[in-house]
């Protein structure tokens, strides 16, 4: 009845935190077949009888194993938010852009998750603009896309789609979709580093951070100079690290550096900082905030400088707001496989 690979939905019927198992129905509102489930998330965020998706990873005499997939039900929403797609099938129509999810890959195709249970699938012509001989080397199972709808059956439900960001980005939609993508990133990131605090004992896992906001320039002490970049110290043994090319600044081990933060990572309690440059002295203007609101309603297009380039997304400043620190997605949503080919540090 079930492949090993094979994605299913299922209903969770028993849930053991400490064990981190659960007990599930692969068939849902049907005669129930009992299976065990591994969880890839925190077990503690799943509610008795809800409905997830999982894939089978292994099968037993009478049972079978089942590994949670990510759930990506908060990015659909908050994308779909963005965009007024409500999930409905009458919403639906030959060019719309829509935000969704990897459910299966096969050999020539890979099948697509939308808000309100919608499917679609995506032939292997359609998954890039690169050329593909093989769909599982650009996409993965749970992994968040971009979708062009080319075609909508509406008898039998059916959207055909295609994953290519010449295509995807050519839409009107897609920047909201993206900042929504990108918002969505940080709200999972900071509840997961709540989550695993609280579950420490700790009251205030933020409260160091308040020290430390964004764009803010700070001193730092060089304390070990490494292949991969500069380790820094700041007050109460916070660390940081330089990684990007510091414009001939001379930095031993003991010297005291200006630097400006550019991310916090609150789980490891470091910041990713710059050197700071020149007009960058006086931090983050007040009303930068302002300028950037209005220079997006107006259309405008400002020049910003790229700092750092993570897996997920890029850092840049953008010098006529004040050396203003902001975000972008780093990699196209049809290939998980290349997160640093959109951005350079150093590009403009």
């Amino acid at each position: 009845m079930f492949k090993v690979g094979q994605v299913v939905k299922c209903r969770v019927l028993t849930v053991d935190a400490e064990e981190e198992k659960m007990r599930v129905s692969l068939k849902v509102g049907r005669n129930e077949t009992l299976v065990d489930k591994k969880s890839t998330a925190d077990v503690d965020t799943i509610n008795l009888n809800a409905v997830v998706d999982g894939r089978v990873i292994s099968l037993l005499t009478d049972a079978a194993l089942v590994e949670l997939l990510p759930s990506q039900k908060a990015i659909l929403v908050s994308a779909a938010q963005a965009t007024g797609f409500t999930g409905d099938f009458a919403d639906v129509a030959e060019g719309s852009v829509l935000p969704g999810y990897v459910r299966s890959v096969t050999d020539d195709a890979c099948f697509i998750g939308f808000l309100g249970d919608l499917v679609g699938a995506a032939k292997i012509r359609n998954i890039s603009d690169r050329f593909v001989t093989k769909v599982s080397d650009f996409l993965s199972t749970g992994q968040s896309v971009v979708a062009v709808v080319l075609a909508v059956d509406g008898p039998k439900r059916r959207l055909q789609l295609s994953l290519k960001e010449s295509q995807y980005r050519a839409s009107d939609a897609f920047p909201a979709i993206e900042t929504a993508y990108l918002r969505s990133l940080f709200r999972e990131r900071d509840a997961l580093t709540f989550q695993k605090a609280a579950k420490g004992g700790a009251t205030q896992p933020h409260a160091w951070t308040k020290r430390f906001t964004i764009g803010a320039i700070v001193d730092a002490k060089v304390k070990k100079i490494m292949p991969y970049g500069t380790i820094v110290e700041m007050e109460d043994k916070v660390e940081g690290l330089i990684t990007q090319p510091t414009g001939g600044a001379a930095l031993k081990v003991g010297v005291v550096v200006k630097t400006k933060i550019m991310d916090v990572d609150v789980e490891k309690k470091i910041l990713d900082l710059i050197v700071a440059r020149k007009g960058m002295e006086g931090g983050v203007e007040p009303d930068a905030m302002k300028k950037a609101q209005a220079a997006h309603s107006n259309g405008e297009v400002l020049d910003a400088i790229v700092e750092i380039v993570k897996e997920d997304y890029a850092i840049f400043t953008i010098a006529s707001l004040g050396h203003a620190v902001a975000y972008a997605s780093a990699k196209g949503f049809d290939s998980s496989r290349a997160p640093f080919n959109r951005y350079r540090v150093g590009q403009t």
